[in-house]
């Protein structure tokens, strides 16, 4: 019996998508910041490598629920990196860049897809852990 619903698989290639791309995303901000602020691009990097990594391996049923955690700390820690990054200033001490604002504005929309499609696969396992529960407890009766 399959746990898991088709809402939970749209669910899960949505959230693939939305990790790999805010990978790459973040990969190319990275890249940004590796001459001028070298620890900002490496911990842009990291985020990048781990947002791949979820986006690939995601598909596996046996890890999938720690995937979708390991994203969610990626997703937090590449918010993080933003924020601060962003407070100190870019790597060329101007406040913007055309290609920067675009590169964030994708970025920010993959982060929104990666954090719905989450949402609705936590919900839908739990949906389907709920309801092989409950038939257990009906096919119990009827013995």
């Amino acid at each position: 019996m399959r746990s898991e619903t088709v809402a939970g698989s749209i669910a899960t290639v949505v959230g693939a998508l939305g990790a790999l791309v805010l990978g790459v995303v973040t990969g190319r901000v990275a890249s940004s910041y590796l001459d001028d602020q070298p620890w900002v691009g490496m911990l842009y990097l990291v985020g990048a490598i781990l947002l791949v990594i979820v986006g690939l391996d995601l598909w596996s049923p046996a890890r999938r629920r720690g995937m979708w955690s390991l994203g969610a700390l990626a997703c937090l820690g590449v918010t993080a990196v933003f924020l601060v990054s962003t407070a100190a200033g870019l790597p060329d001490g101007s406040e913007s860049q055309p290609w920067w604002d675009a590169w964030v504005g994708v970025g920010l929309l993959a982060l929104a897809v990666y954090v719905v499609a989450m949402t609705a696969w936590l919900a839908s396992a739990r949906a389907a852990a709920s309801g092989a529960r409950w038939h257990g407890q009906v096919a119990g009766l009827h013995r």
